[in-house]
């Protein structure tokens, strides 16, 4: 398909607007004004005049509003009419000899935008109505050389002006094949960006808007015609989850913008006529320097996040309903097996031992579901609190050596050394973070027992390290089965598992790295995946580290926040008791009258105040792991 440019297309609608006028103007000379002033020609009839005003009305309302992908349809229809008024117009007042043809010449001028085919098609046309005329009698053989200077002069002027000035690649073949190529593939991303439900908006680097398709003039309200130009922060009003807008740090463009690197979020967007969509969007720099600015992707997610919603409201009910009936059958389960309440024999504990660990596995799905539930309405309460994440691990490790044991596996934790035995002195590091005590368990707990679970032999080790920007890595690796890289992309998505011969007969849910992700986010921390298919994987959790000065500090006002809540709570009995209809009162119970004869006034010792842990470890290294910190060895 031809390229036709807006600055080409836009210059037939305004010889349409001129030859309107024009006409406008001959109309008003020869019937209202014929007395006044002397006019050389015909009048022109009422129907040509109406045609060619209508002509001009309707390139005024398509000037500008004619998406680009349209200019070459619109641009021919518009031209053929140029040409049949300008014609008819010629034609009825004279031929040849009208004092109208200097309209044709200008009409004639124009055949080239269409580069040489415009050029070709209307020179058949005028050809073939001189050939006809000159059947007719019409045009005489005197006047057939007039005529054909005045067909071919303006097609030739035409070429020389739209093609061959204007083209200079039209003499070079493989030029002109490029050029073509080019145009082909321009097309085909506008159709593109045409078709596409997904807004794409493309910004420069200053942040002013440059492109815009209709799903996002749809989705933001803002024709393009109004948007481009302006600062996209006008337009893409985005804002959190409170209705308040966006901080600038909080940003997914300005993020692209000032990073050089992809951005992702979701977020509301309040919209031209200030409703409110839920979006979806992507940003990602056109270049390594974004001088070319940035483009942005998204998509209403409104219609989803409300099924969602509902989604996690049905299964949050009944999960919390069934956990219930689940939590008796695995306490009566828990009674039969307990030989102080119950006797049984061996097939039947056998039995029963199987539908008490179905019962546990059910229980814990139910709680895996209301935890997700609780992650997607941003339900999750976390209350942080310093832990020294080295030794925090280490008690997770040490819990599961259990089950590590029982399927032959060695489980080795890499800043004790290896595997710890009992009496030993090990030196390890104190690393600090600010986190939730039961997420961070609970996301250590579960990637540890999974690498157990799909490692058939070999060993699992884990590590806490720091790396080179002083993030603390928590390291989970494997021997096992991994993960083919296909499923890699998914594997954080609720409800997704591997589906291969080796993982069919381990159970799961799909629940339990979701979660992990969603917990790991919630405590402003990463998480992500090597593997290697049938070699083994290795899991990283990344945690901001705490120096060491700054856990003291924690570690003190959250002291503080304790004894004022021991204070409160003290006092709040003291008034209770006090209050109480025959309680003896501490003032009571030191008076002289209240006590027996010979009986010494009893001494209320103040009540010791607590005193603030001091820390006996000192601040960890910094680039690395520190095997010996001073003051941070433990026994085992």
């Amino acid at each position: 398909m031809l390229l036709i440019p807006h600055s080409r297309y836009r210059r037939i609608l305004q010889v349409c607007m001129l030859l309107a006028g024009l006409v406008g103007v001959c109309y008003v000379c020869t019937h209202y004004l014929r007395g006044a002033i002397t006019w050389p020609g015909p009048a022109i009839s009422h129907q040509l005049t109406l045609a060619a005003g209508l002509l001009g009305l309707a390139a005024g309302v398509a000037y500008g509003h004619t998406p680009h992908s349209y200019t070459l349809p619109v641009g021919v229809i518009f031209y053929a009419g140029l040409l049949a008024v300008s014609g008819a117009i010629v034609v009825q007042t004279g031929g040849v000899g009208s004092p109208y043809a200097p309209l044709w010449i200008v009409v004639a001028t124009l055949a080239a935008i269409f580069d040489i085919w415009g050029v070709i098609v209307v020179a058949a046309v005028v050809h073939g109505y001189i050939a006809w005329a000159l059947h007719q009698g019409d045009i005489t053989m005197q006047h057939l050389l007039t005529a054909g200077i005045m067909a071919e002069t303006p097609l030739l002027f035409s070429y020389m002006t739209w093609v061959i000035g204007q083209n200079p690649l039209s003499y070079d073949p493989d030029l002109a094949h490029l050029n073509k190529k080019i145009a082909h593939e321009y097309n085909k991303s506008d159709t593109v960006l045409q078709a596409i439900d997904d807004g794409v908006m493309l910004i420069n680097k200053t942040g002013v808007i440059t492109l815009m398709n209709p799903a996002a003039e749809q989705i933001t309200g803002w024709p393009s015609e109004s948007a481009v130009g302006q600062h996209f922060g006008a337009v893409l009003r985005l804002q959190d989850d409170t209705g308040t807008m966006l901080a600038d740090n909080h940003n997914p463009v300005y993020a692209a913008l000032d990073s050089l690197q992809p951005s992702h979020d979701s977020c509301p967007l309040l919209t031209r006529t200030e409703s409110t969509v839920e979006l979806d969007i992507a940003v990602a720099p056109l270049d390594d320097t974004a001088r070319e600015g940035v483009i942005i992707i998204f998509r209403d997610i409104t219609r989803e996040r409300a099924e969602n919603r509902q989604q996690s409201e049905f299964i949050s009910t009944a999960s919390h309903e069934m956990r219930t009936p689940v939590a008796s059958i695995e306490g009566y389960l828990g009674l039969a097996l307990n030989p102080a309440t119950a006797s049984l024999d061996a097939r039947a504990r056998q039995y029963i031992d199987k539908a008490h660990a179905a019962a546990e596995h059910l229980g814990r799905l139910f709680q895996d579901l209301l935890d997700v539930t609780k992650a997607d309405d941003g339900r999750l309460q976390s209350k942080p609190v310093v832990v020294d994440v080295v030794a925090f691990v280490r008690d997770i490790v040490g819990g599961l050596q259990g089950k590590a044991a029982a399927k032959g596996l060695r489980l080795i934790y890499r800043p004790d050394g290896g595997e710890a035995v009992a009496g030993t002195t090990i030196v390890s590091p104190v690393l600090y973070a600010h986190v939730d005590r039961d997420h961070l368990r609970e996301v250590v707990d579960n990637l540890v027992e999974n690498a157990i679970k799909y490692t058939p032999q070999g060993q699992v080790e884990v590590d806490v390290a720091v790396d080179a920007e002083d993030h603390i890595i928590i390291i989970i690796k494997d021997s096992g089965i991994g993960i083919p890289a296909e499923d890699l992309p998914h594997l954080f998505q609720k409800f997704y598992r591997v589906d291969n011969s080796d993982t069919r007969e381990i159970g799961g849910t799909g629940l339990g790295l979701y979660l992990c992700r969603r917990l790991v986010e919630s405590m402003n921390g990463r998480i992500w995946v090597d593997s290697t298919y049938r070699q083994g994987s290795t899991f990283y959790v990344e945690l901001r580290r705490l120096s060491h000065n700054k856990a003291i500090i924690l570690q003190e006002e959250a002291m503080q926040v304790a004894r004022s809540k021991l204070a409160s709570a003290s006092t709040q009995a003291t008034l209770q008791r006090d209050h109480t209809p025959g309680a003896i009162t501490t003032g009571q119970l030191a008076s002289p009258s209240n006590l027996l004869p010979g009986t010494p006034a009893p001494v209320l010792a103040p009540a010791p105040v607590p005193q603030p842990a001091q820390p006996s470890r000192a601040a960890p290294q910094p680039g690395g792991l520190a095997r010996q910190p001073a003051g941070a060895s433990k026994i085992v």
